[in-house]
């Protein structure tokens, strides 16, 4: 897999030297293509932790000292890329989820956010909790809960069966959090209902305290279970559930 920024940046070379008339039909392919391709990058680096390779250099139409300029300048951003990408070890919020749970006003959750009873890593933490809950409760009908049925297992190049890992894992994780919570109906009133801690303790009949104390507990919880099953739920697994029903 190349790297994004620099498939960006070629594509946007590229169609910056078609004629007007050619860039209507170019724009869309090339919108999508840079779309697959940060998904890609995304799952290659978020969901498998694999190191960020070095991006191809374009030097088409430089003289020597242009490309060796050209060169370098890659390798230092590839370099400053790499650098952040070992800062981020999973645990964190990503630096997008923690802009928009920091400009997110409303709910309960977001009220002790703004108060400092939880912070930016926990309240992330909860909306990944909520989708994955809504992820769970939507294929509950679906009477099949093997991994290799969650998986389309036909030959693509675009992401996909890693998008799909991704999300058996979020799965898997969810699922063994939910076993793990001590009382899980006040968690989930909390983070997926959206109740603030005193509305839902009273909805359990449970003190005010011990509702918020179950609410962080849960919180510091999901990042070290979605890790496990990261780690449980990897491609090869995934590859044999698959090669068990070929």
């Amino acid at each position: 897999m190349t790297g994004v920024s620099a498939l960006n940046e070629q594509a946007a070379r590229r169609l910056a030297a078609l004629p007007a008339s050619s860039r209507s039909y170019v724009d869309p392919l090339a919108a999508i293509a840079a779309s697959r391709a940060r998904e890609a990058d995304r799952v290659h680096r978020l969901v498998l932790g694999r190191p960020r390779p070095m991006p191809p250099v374009d030097t088409a139409g430089l003289n020597k000292q242009e490309r060796k300029a050209e060169r370098n300048r890659v390798s230092r951003r590839h370099a400053e890329q790499l650098k952040s990408d070992r800062q981020y070890t999973g645990k964190e919020a990503t630096p997008e989820t923690l802009r928009y749970v920091a400009t997110k006003t409303e709910g309960g959750l977001a009220r002790l956010y703004t108060t400092g009873d939880i912070n930016a890593d926990q309240l992330a933490a909860a909306e990944q909790i909520a989708a994955a809950h809504q992820r769970v409760v939507g294929d509950v009908t679906i009477a099949i809960a093997s991994l290799e049925a969650r998986v389309d297992r036909s030959p693509q190049g675009d992401g996909s069966f890693y998008e799909a890992l991704g999300a058996v894992q979020t799965e898997v994780a969810y699922t063994r959090w939910r076993e793990a919570l001590e009382h899980p109906a006040v968690v989930l009133d909390m983070i997926v209902g959206g109740l603030g801690f005193t509305v839902a303790a009273r909805r359990n009949r449970m003190a005010h305290r011990r509702a918020k104390r179950l609410l962080i507990v849960a919180l510091d919880l999901w990042p070290r279970t979605l890790a496990a099953a990261r780690n449980e739920v990897d491609p090869a697994t995934l590859a044999a559930a698959h090669a068990g029903i070929l």
